[in-house]
């Protein structure tokens, strides 16, 4: 967890998805996140405090969460997520009464 925690805080986007072999039969797949109000360094101090209470719920469990008002963990050991393309959409349009199409 603390390489996914390092990897969200160093993306642009506060975000860090990963599976690794947890053992020789089982992945574990894992997740931190943050809200993009925040900046690195309370996106740390946030998943680190998250990471610290893995003990307290989820110690011996196959999985869990731990969410907190700006960020979040996340383990399985089934995929949970899809690392598809994270792309915005295109951007919406709207027709005026003049025909034209506005772009926002």
């Amino acid at each position: 967890m603390n390489s996914l925690v390092h990897e969200a805080v160093s993306s642009s986007n506060f975000f860090a998805a990963e599976d690794v072999n947890f053992t020789t039969f089982t992945r574990l797949y894992g997740l931190a996140q943050c809200t993009p109000d925040i900046v690195s360094s309370e996106c740390r101090i946030c998943l680190a405090a998250c990471v610290s209470e893995i003990r307290k719920c989820c110690n011996g469990k196959e999985g869990g969460r731990v969410c907190r008002p700006s960020c979040n963990i996340r383990f399985e050991i089934y995929s949970f997520y899809s690392m598809g393309s994270h792309s915005p959409p295109p951007p919406a349009t709207s027709t005026s009464k003049s025909g034209k199409h506005l772009h926002f």
